[in-house]
């Protein structure tokens, strides 16, 4: 009897705290778009500062750690396709290769790039390789806004990605 209250206590207080994490969450996060392709969400503080959200389920090849092919034409083709959208002088200034649990792998690179407006604008973009599925976690804000590192921490912290 004992144990089973106790048991109910702990399950009480774990099931508040994710309550209390999800309202904090939603109260500096406002979800913009939900549907197969992405997710997407806008900060409610600072303008301008979205992230989006994507996952298609895949076999990926869990052996891209440290692959320099695969990064270098991942990189070509984001770069052409993000031309075609308006954006320019879209640079990455530092990548890093993260082993994962479960044998996942991250790949997290950050930059800054021009948008269509002539905004600057600073991202960091984190894919992560499953063996069923490649989640992509791509945060943005222009460079004008000081960088909110605990709303930020936020973003990826909700989809399982430690910065």
């Amino acid at each position: 009897m004992r144990i089973r209250f106790i048991c109910s206590i702990y399950f009480f207080v774990f099931n508040i705290a994710l309550a209390s994490s999800d309202v904090e969450f939603k109260k500096n996060w406002k979800l913009v778009r939900d549907n197969d392709v992405s997710i997407v969400w806008k900060a409610r503080k600072g303008k301008g500062i979205f992230a989006s959200i994507s996952t298609v389920k895949r076999k990926s090849d869990i052996n891209l750690y440290k692959n320099k092919s695969f990064f270098k034409e991942l990189l070509a083709k984001k770069k052409k396709m993000l031309t075609f959208s308006g954006v320019s002088e879209w640079q990455v200034a530092k990548h890093k290769w993260v082993k994962g649990k479960n044998g996942e792998i991250n790949l997290k690179f950050e930059g800054s790039y021009t948008d269509h407006q002539g905004t600057t604008v600073i991202y960091t973009e984190i894919h992560r390789f499953s063996k069923t599925k490649v989640t992509q976690i791509l945060y943005t804000q222009p460079k004008s806004i000081k960088t909110d590192h605990a709303l930020k921490g936020q973003i990826f912290k909700k989809y399982g990605v430690r910065l």
